[in-house]
């Protein structure tokens, strides 16, 4: 009798775990249907964040990087399964963008993004000159700041045409200065010439007339205009790099009673 009671109870047991199993089977298949789905997504956003053009890092709570994707390899130089696990500001220093440390703190103080422009990677062992723009963006969820994304471009070809814009401009405005220089310099030859052709005339005239009185007045302000001319062709001379010139002290009233017959 006792062992029938017994195996009554086992049978039971038995009922009851069978029941339950057959309760928490739709569900165990549920939940397994769920994580196998999550994986799924899981591998295709990584798969998309490695296809992308634009570098992308990730980082948690903890400030420690949990995501970086291929492009970000590229543009840093770093290895991905070196760094993950690592703290944001110790990466930043191995990437050679230390310049970016305090725009990643004050983003992540601030939970805002916070942009940074034409950056250059600073590391030894890069193919290519890098140079990044990019934002520093909050990664926020019901509960507040969860982490950190950088997201970066490569904007080295941009920067490079740009500065070869800029160089070529600078040569070209050489050039203008170099041409002006010899047309400033054949004009002053020739104006010079006409100059001389002037005064000796004027010295002729002189020589034979002798005139005085406000004639004699006249002569002398022309020849004074001449020599003045002919002072202004040596300062284009000088100019073109053909002439010579002489830095002196000169009394500013003198200057202006010169030049008050002209006025």
């Amino acid at each position: 009798a006792a062992w029938r009671a017994v195996s009554a109870r086992r049978l039971e047991e038995r009922e009851r775990l069978e029941a339950t199993a057959s309760r928490l089977e739709p569900e165990t298949e549920r939940r397994r249907r769920a994580e196998s789905r999550v994986a799924e997504v899981e591998a295709f956003h990584s798969q998309v964040l490695d296809a992308i053009p634009t570098g992308v890092w990730v980082s948690g709570q903890d400030e420690r990087l949990f995501f970086i994707n291929r492009r970000m390899e590229e543009l840093t130089g770093l290895c991905g399964s070196q760094v993950l696990d690592t703290e944001v500001e110790t990466v930043l220093v191995q990437a050679g963008l230390r310049v970016l440390l305090t725009t990643y703190r004050q983003a992540r103080q601030a939970g805002q993004r916070a942009p940074f422009q034409e950056v250059e990677v600073s590391r030894s062992g890069l193919a290519a000159r890098r140079v990044l723009s990019g934002s520093f963006l909050p990664w926020v969820r019901d509960d507040g700041l969860h982490g950190m994304i950088l997201a970066a471009s490569d904007v080295s070809a941009r920067v490079v045409a740009e500065e070869q814009r800029r160089r070529l401009e600078r040569a070209q405005q050489t050039q203008k200065l170099e041409s002006l220089s010899v047309l400033a310099g054949g004009v002053a030859h020739d104006f010079n010439n006409i100059l001389a052709v002037i005064l000796g005339n004027l010295g002729l005239v002189r020589m034979i007339q002798r005139p005085e009185g406000e004639l004699g007045r006249a002569h002398q302000d022309m020849e004074r205009s001449i020599r003045k001319a002919a002072a202004l062709c040596e300062q284009l001379l000088s100019f073109s790099g053909q002439g010579s010139y002489a830095v002196e002290r000169r009394d500013l009233n003198e200057i202006i009673e010169e030049r008050l017959p002209v006025l």
